[in-house]
């Protein structure tokens, strides 16, 4: 394990999941609902789904990489 400690780590995978699903972040599930209406509406998305899905990934890469650093 790094110079982190065992509950930093899994603080920063709690507040990147948290990023995922909050309704305050820029990465979080509510963007997705917003896509869908827009497009259910017929009208252009205020923003890009292919970036918002590879911030997205991202995040998700980062938590799987803190994960395994638990686990080795």
């Amino acid at each position: 394990m790094s110079e982190r400690t065992w509950d930093e780590i899994e603080n920063e995978i709690y507040r990147l999941k948290l990023s995922l699903t909050s309704n305050a972040s820029e990465t979080g599930d509510w963007k997705i609902a917003k896509y869908n209406e827009y497009v259910a509406a017929g009208l252009n998305p205020p923003f890009d789904i292919a970036a918002f899905h590879a911030a997205r990934e991202a995040i998700r890469e980062e938590i799987r990489a803190l994960e395994a650093e638990l686990d080795g």
